[in-house]
């Protein structure tokens, strides 16, 4: 079975300041999911982070539409089914576990 797993990325500088990041610059979120779920769970993220900002996006297209007039935000999805967001100097991804052979 084809797994993913929600990544988060960000600066030195950031990660020793953001508790969630605890001095690393890339950090698993979330791991061993569905590509459906790693979808619900990255719009979830996306509505969380931008929820005093933006009205709520029921789905990705419409985070997609939200972030058009900036230059940061819901990017559109890729072909092979991940998404990814900007949110103050941090990105947030859908990623393709790697698969562990033996």
């Amino acid at each position: 079975m084809t797994t993913y797993r929600i990544i988060g990325k960000t600066n030195g500088y950031i990660a020793n300041r953001d508790s969630n990041f605890k001095g690393r610059t890339e950090i698993v979120i979330e791991s061993n999911l569905s590509l459906k779920e790693a979808q619900s769970q990255l719009l979830d993220m996306y509505n969380e982070k931008y929820g005093d900002e933006r009205p709520f996006a029921s789905n990705w297209g419409m985070a997609v539409i939200q972030s058009k007039p900036f230059a940061f935000g819901a990017a559109p999805t890729f072909v092979d089914g991940t998404r990814s967001f900007d949110w103050d100097s941090r990105s947030y991804s859908i990623e393709l576990e790697e698969d562990e052979e033996e």
